[in-house]
């Protein structure tokens, strides 16, 4: 199996000053005294690795960023690495800035490691017994198993996110528009009872009367149909001329006199020249945007005039018809009034047919974009379910590992909680239970409409209860992000203690890194890097089973280690030794080499001198 590797460590300035340090393919460890830098040389690294995630200030811990600052001050670090492929390339970072990432000739590349380019696994001092307690910990060491697989599914999953999102956020002023149309076209059919009260006669001048109101409400409804078309024109033009000018101003604004004189000032000018090109050639299509939509304006404008004239006309012929029946003026005025009434409620429903339109496809495109999510969950979830199936292989029955698909329920319940206090109802135990008995979809559906026999059978509410229950949860807003809410894989690990299995949260500190361990020392591309992995860890659980796994393990992925533990180092048989020692203002490697060629510091580090080693032999006769 081919794997990522770190090659070498170089510092210059602060703490490290001078380090250099070339790291072997299989077993390193990095031994010495307290204070002589060990932790510092792991946290470095993963300073460096840090800044290649793909953002600008990638997420530093306190812990970590304070560690740096102390040790690094104004220096630098610099990391050659090499990919699993054979790409090699060196991250350069100081602190608190980004990483510069150079490829092996040198020159500056453009590469983030999030993508799966090059992986790594770190943890510091007690964060391997952190794993044991934090599910989501567990989950992201089964899914460090499974790397590149999981990194185009999870990229899959935030584009259907963000999408189920830009969905959300369009469906709510369309849900509120509609129920305004609604509102509006509800009253309709007083004012249309009140109209066919003029139209109760048969003769043959009230049937000529009918038929010139009639024309009358049709000018209307065209008067309104042309005034609309000149606003949108006037509404796009609008638009199109706030556009103009930005981009040069972005340009003026980024590209400041003093970088165009700069030492990189001709690729800044060559910068500068693209993007005058660019400005050009927009603002120029947007003149002739504000010419076209002008001329289009004007020509309407022209239209309607004429259609105007045309309505005046009629207008005159309809007074005279009226003078002619001898129909009272007021009379005429209040049919007339209706009629424009019923003509913009004509509107209110035509726009509100489209906006259902609208609503259904939105909908239709969510149920779409829901089953999709959950296709891609189910595929993540059978990749992390084949991770586990390996690990068990590998390590029952001493440590059995589970995973159980959406089992963690926690943040919906908080988020249901949370809605719960927002409308006044303390039950902390209703909202558990709702996490427990209904997934986010089912919830979202039984509030919807509403089901309120579900609720009692299976939370055991009364009818007013459940009535409240759906009282505040009826909120468009959250039932739509309830709708797409993601209840992550829950893991489980357990430990074998005597004829039982534990989880490993309920087990003793020792006893959490033996269950955690084990599996963090399994076959991976990626190097595996750890301070005091045998903290908290008794020597016959080191002897009996590290001790076998780092020999075996070594050979198939880069493990870097920071111990104090002689088993580790002499027994594992380390490929690479390194003693630190320190004046306590600068730390360095004293020694490199194999356990052979640093035997010697190992006894005096690790075993406490010479003497001390011969008289443990003596003591124990062997």
């Amino acid at each position: 199996m081919r794997s990522h590797q770190i090659l070498s460590l170089k510092i210059s300035g602060g703490f490290l000053d001078g380090m250099h340090a070339t790291f072997a393919p299989g077993l390193n460890c990095v031994i010495g005294a307290r204070g002589t830098g060990k932790t510092t040389t792991l946290e470095f690294m993963h300073y460096a690795l840090l800044g290649c995630q793909g953002e600008y200030d990638a997420p530093v811990s306190k812990r970590l960023a304070e560690l740096i600052k102390k040790n690094l001050g104004g220096g630098r670090i610099e990391l050659t690495i090499q990919t699993k492929d054979g790409l090699r390339y060196t991250i350069s970072r100081a602190a608190e800035e980004p990483s510069v990432v150079t490829g092996g000739d040198g020159q500056p590349v453009e590469v983030s490691f999030r993508s799966g380019l090059f992986n790594t696994d770190i943890f510091s001092q007690n964060e391997v017994e952190g794993i044991a307690d934090d599910p989501i910990s567990q989950l992201e060491l089964i899914d460090n198993f499974e790397v590149e697989a999981l990194r185009d599914l999870n990229t899959a999953l935030s584009q259907k996110s963000a999408a189920l999102q830009m969905n959300a956020s369009a469906l709510r002023p369309i849900r509120e528009e509609i129920e305004r149309l609604r509102d509006a076209v509800a009253t309709t059919k007083p004012v249309e009872e009140q109209l066919k009260a003029y139209k109760t006669e048969e003769t043959a001048d009230a049937k000529e009367m009918n038929r010139a109101h009639e024309a009358k409400a049709l000018r209307d409804r065209e008067d309104r149909a042309g005034q609309s078309l000149v606003d949108g024109i006037k509404t796009f033009r609008t638009d199109a001329g706030r556009l103009k000018g930005r981009l040069g101003a972005t340009v003026r604004s980024a590209l400041a006199a003093e970088l165009l004189k700069g030492p990189n000032g001709d690729q800044m000018t060559a910068m500068q020249d693209t993007m005058a090109a660019l400005v050009a050639r927009v603002e120029e299509h947007l003149a002739d945007i504000e010419r076209l939509l002008s001329g289009s304006e004007a020509e309407l404008i022209s239209q309607r005039a004429k259609l105007a004239l045309t309505h005046k006309q009629r207008e005159l012929e309809f007074r005279a018809l009226l003078e002619k029946q001898r129909i009272a003026l007021g009379e005429a005025a209040e049919r007339t009034a209706l009629e424009r009434r019923r003509n913009e409620l004509l509107a209110a429903r035509q726009k509100l047919a489209e906006q259902q339109q609208r609503l259904e496809e939105l909908n239709a495109e969510r149920r779409t974009l829901l089953d999709e999510l959950a296709a891609l969950r189910d595929q993540r979830f059978k990749l992390r379910k084949k991770v586990v199936e390996r690990i068990n292989l590998d390590l029952n029955p001493t440590i059995r590992v589970g995973i159980t698909q959406s089992g963690y329920i926690d943040d919906y319940r908080a988020k249901i909680a949370e809605t719960f206090r927002a409308n006044q109802i303390r039950s902390p135990a209703v909202a558990a239970k709702l996490a427990q008995s209904l997934s986010p979809a089912d919830l979202v559906e039984a509030v919807r409409k509403p089901d309120f026999e579900l609720l009692r059978d299976r939370l055991g509410l009364t009818k007013e209860q459940s009535e409240r229950v759906v009282s505040a949860l009826n909120n468009p807003d959250f039932l739509l992000e309830l709708e797409g809410f993601e209840l992550l894989d829950l893991p489980s690990i357990e430990l074998l203690h005597g004829d039982q299995y534990k989880p490993s949260s309920s087990l003793s500190t020792g006893q959490k890194c033996t269950s955690i361990l084990p599996i963090l020392l399994l076959e991976s591309a990626s190097p595996l890097l750890i301070d005091q992995p045998e903290d908290n860890l008794d020597n016959s659980f080191i002897y009996d089973t590290i001790v076998e796994k780092l020999r075996k393990i070594k050979t198939q992925r880069q493990l870097i280690f920071i111990t104090h533990n002689p088993n580790v180092v002499v027994l594992g048989n380390s490929d690479m030794v390194f003693v630190m020692e320190s004046d306590g203002k600068v730390a360095r490697i004293a020694k490199s080499g194999t356990v052979d060629e640093c035997k010697t510091p190992i006894v005096k580090s690790l075993e406490g001198g010479k003497q001390a080693f011969e008289m443990r032999r003596e003591r124990y006769k062997f």
